[in-house]
């Protein structure tokens, strides 16, 4: 019994050591090898696309609001997750659903609210419900505290970034 125990151990331990590849590639998510042959990006690159930001080559400017704004952020590194490509960068996440029933009193409690829904669908079978999609950080961060404040908006609402 404490050869087995052990053994447990020391495979635990491994797993916790090695890198999350192999239980990424267990979920069916890339792993780091392929978002870096689909994305090669060098460290120079990164420096100067964060020196520049989206606000300032816009000219946007976004509204000042009173309290603090959390604002959570989802990214789809690859494109490959979702079945289409996006047509715009910047969307509104209210849920992402895998049953009809669900997924549509959502779309008719965002419709009801005054909203357009754009569905997302991803290959593994679930569908988001986006709103006010965009292609400037400020306005998806602006559109974002808009539909917070509305009463059919979940708290893990987020800003999704799709391309």
């Amino acid at each position: 019994m404490k050869r087995v125990f052990s053994c447990f151990l020391i495979g635990l331990t491994l797993c916790m050591v090695s890198s999350c590849d192999f239980f990424r590639s267990l979920a069916g998510r890339p792993t780091s090898q392929d978002l870096t042959e689909q994305n090669p990006v060098q460290s120079e690159e990164i420096v100067e696309q964060s020196e520049v930001l989206p606000l300032q080559q816009s000219g946007y400017q976004m509204k000042k609001r009173q309290g603090r704004l959390n604002v959570a952020f989802a990214y789809t590194h690859t494109n490959s997750t979702l079945k289409s490509e996006p047509q715009y960068q910047y969307y509104i996440v209210v849920g992402t659903y895998r049953q009809k029933a669900t997924r549509n009193k959502m779309i008719s409690d965002a419709r009801e609210a005054g909203y357009e829904t754009y569905l997302l669908e991803y290959e593994n079978g679930l569908t988001s419900v986006a709103l006010l999609p965009c292609d400037d950080l400020g306005q998806a961060i602006d559109a974002f505290a808009q539909v917070k404040q509305e009463k059919f908006c979940p708290r893990d609402a987020c800003v999704l970034i799709a391309k």
